[in-house]
Formats: C-alpha cells, structure tokens, sequence
C-alpha cells in the first residue's frame, strides 16, 4: 500500500529509530513534545532542552530530541505533501501507530 504523505517508498531509514521510539507503545513525551512546537518561537532542541517546561518534563534529553525529530519530519513531510490531516492519520497507521496515539496527537494539535 502506497503512503500518500511518505510516498510509495515510506519514510527514510533515519526516521525509523526516531519514529519507533517517539510512536511506542510506551512512549509518554509525545504530548510534552507537540505542546513545545505549538508554543515555542524557536525550535532549537539544544535550547529547549534547558527550558522549565521541557527540564521539568519526566523526558530525557535524548528521548526529548528523538520525540522532536520526529515530530519535525512529519511535520514537514506533511506540509510539502500539501494532504489532509486524514492522509497523515491513515499513514501513521499503515506504519503501525496505535489509534490512541494518534488520537492524542490530534488533540495536541488542535489546541
């Protein structure tokens, strides 16, 4: 099945690790995450990082960067992709999200 938002080879390799382990099962930072791109005026990770609200989160630095790398691709994959927020929800799944999650990350975009 062809991803519309990735393409019909899928996301890179070098999203693979980010993606697995900001899209877990397990994984709590993605709302800490999507909040800080929704607020910041810099997305400077190495910067944010030191801020109360990322220092303060229960993130570790290196979880804090894998959660927005991630995050940032598929942002940007979504935007020059010019699709829906349905495209990007039905590719997520094809690559094995959970629904909970993607419910969660739409609230979180949607603030």
């Amino acid at each position: 099945m062809e991803l519309k938002v990735f393409g019909a080879n899928g996301p890179p390799d070098e999203f693979a690790n980010d993606f697995k382990g900001t899209f877990g099962p397990r994984f709590f930072g993605l709302e800490i995450v999507g909040k800080w791109f929704l607020t910041t005026d810099s997305f400077d990770t190495e910067e944010a990082i030191s801020s109360p609200a990322i220092a303060t989160s229960p993130l570790l630095p290196e979880q804090f960067r894998q959660c927005a790398r991630a995050l940032q691709y598929l942002l940007e994959s979504w935007h020059a992709s010019a699709l829906q927020l349905a495209d990007l929800q039905r590719d997520l799944l094809v690559l094995g999200v959970p629904l909970r999650t993607l419910i969660g990350l739409v609230c979180c975009w949607n603030v």
